[in-house]
């Protein structure tokens, strides 16, 4: 086998496991054109970065890391005013608040394109409003 074919052979297994390394990156959620660019330049340097990459970064949040920075606060039923502590009626309309009032206020953890409720640790959209299991509010 001659030198040319000798490269064209690699280079055709370099681009192959780079577009195999952008198709995968692209369905977790990363970049599949930068991902393969990188495998694809750097070689298996490429890939070996790659994986140490799904492996530290592209964790979604554990279930309970003892780090809830979740709050509640009561919410008026009937004029949606927000209250601090545990309000027996809004200070806005006088409507009667109870502990069927508390809201929880979590906040959207990001991975990658993913969002994460800090409450429950569901996975919601970045752009949500609120989650869909823990009623929490973004």
């Amino acid at each position: 086998m001659s030198s040319h074919a000798l490269l064209l052979v690699v280079a055709l297994f370099w681009i192959t496991v780079a577009v195999a390394v952008g198709i995968h990156a692209s369905s977790r959620g990363r970049s599949g054109f930068v991902w393969g660019l990188v495998t694809f330049l750097l070689g298996i340097v490429g890939v070996v970065v790659y994986l140490l990459a799904l492996l530290i970064i592209d964790d979604p949040p554990h279930e309970d890391d003892g780090d809830d920075d979740s709050e509640r606060f009561r919410r008026c039923p009937a004029c949606a005013t927000d209250h601090d502590g545990e309000p027996n009626y809004c200070a806005e309309c006088g409507e009667p608040l109870d502990a069927d009032d508390d809201v929880v206020a979590a906040r959207i953890l990001r991975s990658g394109s993913r969002g994460y409720c800090s409450n429950c640790k569901l996975q919601v959209a970045l752009d949500a409003d609120g989650c869909s299991d823990c009623g929490a509010v973004f």
